[in-house]
């Protein structure tokens, strides 16, 4: 595996934990083809996280420990840009007979905003 680049994830993110916790949640091994391919993307979830919980100026505690809320979002959002692959032109399903196709989201957020909104430190229009 790659060395996933440390200086563009936010301290309190371990990416060495979210990579371990999206491969176990999709039950890969460490050695599968897709476990670089996971972890290439462990620094654009965590600079989406990082901008929609806006704490530039009042980051989390440092990791690890993870905020169990940031560790669940984080795996949570990994995942689903992974997945993506699967959906091509945003249809999931689309080639199978015997499945209904469904258009999947372009906010790879959308399903942890919720989570996230505890941490938000910004709200309103700028």
């Amino acid at each position: 595996m790659t060395d996933v680049p440390v200086d563009t994830i936010p301290a309190w993110i371990d990416a060495t934990q979210v990579l371990a916790d999206v491969l176990d949640v999709l039950r890969l091994p460490s050695t599968d083809d897709d476990a670089d391919r996971i972890e290439q993307l462990i620094p654009t979830a965590a600079d989406r996280i990082r901008a929609f919980i806006d704490r530039d100026d009042d980051p989390l505690p440092d990791a690890p420990p993870m905020h169990p809320l940031i560790r669940t979002s984080m795996t949570n959002a990994v995942i689903e840009m992974y997945r993506r692959k699967d959906a091509p032109f945003g249809v999931l399903n689309a080639w199978s007979p015997d499945e209904v196709a469904v258009r999947i989201t372009t906010d790879p957020l959308r399903g942890v905003r919720g989570l996230l909104l505890p941490l938000k430190k910004k709200f309103g229009v700028a």
